[in-house]
């Protein structure tokens, strides 16, 4: 076989061409694939572009990359040439204007720039920047999806600051294998990416295993939605992200349409709908800052109907001057009337470092309407309000929610509700226990309103606090309101730990330690404490209760 030199003509170079009969792929050469980029006929002979490591250039199709010329049909030429032959499209570094419906990928794409000097420019005009399955794209089958997509070293702008919901940067439906790595997302309008159910409402979609590494999410003035929403998707992994400066953090009105504040970094979400899937999710090693909106600077919000749910992590975040509602927000059955009604999806939280942003009225968490869900070894620390532990509005059934199953160990929690006064209020809850963690004061007031525990309204039964730390408070450690009803015998309150915090009015505890009887009869409620035997007793329905302090 031969090679013959020719000059390419869109970039200069001197590139080698093969004499063959067959494709890449070993099928037979045609002259309907003769593009005279990718294969050639001369004299009645076929020749194939030899590649240097697979990359396949995207200035031979013409593509400039200059900002000004539109570069949407040629790149979109590009990839379809480039995933034909499973080649890697390289894209130098270049203002790449991406107009209209925007790119479009395909099994095999891999595309590949240089970092933040590749920039695909998301125009005033496009719907999205780039897509798979867009529109009504793919079927309710995953056997039908878009396949083997890797997007790497690749800035995807848009050059309107405006917000604008549904212009994401990345619109992904139907879906499997795809990998965004080392990738940056600025100014988007809508999302940084979409893991979506079709952009048609009601349609199903289902995505798998989806990777996103290394990129960085920068929402530049908050005016768009999320940095990453996921609709549908079994399996996929956030790790080493960086968001900021995200979602919108206000009311807005546009014409004449009010916009409410949106969700936040990172979004799971499924519609109202039985087929959606939403499981074997991690969001792990991120950091998050100066991120705004509501419910949370992470969410997840599943409604009931929606059952195929579960194993989601979240893990070794870092979440630092954000302004959002909630540093994280769950609910897995939103709408359950029942604790029957919810669905059993696990979530686990772990070893994440949570901080408030004193000023901003957020929270460190709300949980409602949720089953299975784990918060281990995580620090949060001044928040502003309490941390939402189920919810119920005083004479409104519509807004009431259940939860049930709740772990909370080796947790710090210091300085939950600032300005509230009150750590974790408290409603609808069933087997929640809260073990081995330490809380150290409440609000910058420190004084006897400050409660670590609030039952506002509700029930509750099988509630466990053992082996926690209370510290720094001169308030309350928990406190049941008169509108709240409980199945005394089924909680406990064993081996906790005080330094100065023995105020108590709290009336459901099973006795864990011998009676000793006072001749005084004080308040219901009311500590005593012996320094010297380390002792302190509790007045309650008419008896003494003590309390061993361990060192």
């Amino acid at each position: 076989m031969t090679t013959i030199e020719l000059n390419d003509p869109f970039t200069g170079e001197w590139t080698s061409f093969l004499e063959t009969d067959f494709t890449y792929e070993g099928s037979a050469v045609t002259d309907a694939l003769c593009d005279d980029i990718i294969y050639k006929k001369v004299t009645g002979k076929y020749y194939r572009r030899i590649l240097i490591e697979n990359i396949v250039n995207a200035i031979w199709f013409g593509v400039t990359g200059n900002g000004t010329i539109d570069d949407t049909n040629k790149i979109n030429e590009a990839i379809t040439k480039s995933a034909a032959i499973n080649g890697i499209l390289f894209f130098p570094e270049g203002r790449y204007k991406i107009t209209g419906s925007g790119l479009n990928l395909l099994n095999n794409s891999n595309l590949l720039g240089i970092g933040k000097d590749t920039v695909f420019e998301m125009d005033d005009n496009a719907y999205w920047c780039i897509s798979a399955n867009s529109g009504s794209g793919g079927t309710d089958n995953v056997n039908d999806n878009i396949k083997n997509i890797t997007v790497k070293n690749i800035h995807f702008k848009s050059v309107n600051n405006q917000f604008s919901e549904f212009k994401h940067l990345m619109n992904l439906n139907a879906v499997s294998d795809v990998i965004i790595e080392s990738c940056y997302f600025t100014q988007f309008r809508g999302d940084g990416i979409y893991i979506g159910s079709s952009n048609i409402e009601g349609l199903e979609r289902h995505n798998e295993r989806v990777f996103v590494r290394n990129c960085h999410f920068d929402g530049v003035n908050h005016a768009n939605r999320n940095g990453i929403t996921i609709i549908d998707c079994n399996t996929a992994v956030i790790e080493e992200c960086t968001f900021a400066n995200c979602s919108l953090d206000e009311r807005i009105t546009i014409d004449g349409k009010i916009i409410p504040r949106m969700p936040g970094a990172i979004d799971i979400e499924p519609d109202t709908h039985d087929f959606h899937i939403v499981k074997n999710i991690t969001i792990k090693n991120n950091t998050f800052k100066n991120v705004g909106g509501s419910p949370g600077v992470i969410s997840i919000i599943i409604n009931k109907i929606t059952t195929n749910c579960g194993n989601i992590v979240i893990e070794n975040n870092y979440i630092s001057e954000c302004t959002s509602a909630n540093a994280i927000c769950i609910s897995t059955s939103r709408g359950a009337t029942s604790f029957d009604e919810l669905n059993d999806c696990m979530v686990t939280v772990q070893n994440n470092i949570f901080e408030g942003t004193p000023g901003f009225d957020n929270r460190a968490m709300t949980i409602t309407a949720s089953k299975n869900v784990k918060i281990f070894d995580n620090k949060f620390s001044n928040f502003d309000r309490s941390c939402i532990i189920s919810y119920e509005e005083p004479d409104n059934i519509a807004e009431k929610s259940y939860i049930s199953n709740i772990y909370m160990e080796r947790n710090l929690f210091h300085k939950l509700g600032l300005t509230e006064q009150v750590s974790f209020s408290c409603f609808n809850i069933k087997n929640f226990q809260f073990k081995n963690n330490e809380l150290k004061g409440v609000s910058e007031a420190n004084n006897a309103n400050d409660f670590f525990f609030y039952f506002i309204r509700g029930v509750s039964s099988e509630i466990i606090f053992e082996r926690n730390t209370f510290i720094n408070s001169s308030g309350y450690t928990i406190v049941m309101g008169p509108s709240h009803t409980t199945e005394e015998n089924t909680n406990t309150f064993t081996s906790n730990h005080f330094d100065v915090l023995y105020n108590w009015n709290f009336h459901w505890l099973r006795e864990s330690a011998p009676l000793t009887l006072r001749n005084a009869a004080p308040p219901n409620g009311h500590v005593f404490y012996d320094e010297t035997n380390n002792v302190s007793q509790i007045y309650l329905g008419g008896t003494w209760k003590t309390i061993t302090m361990e060192p």
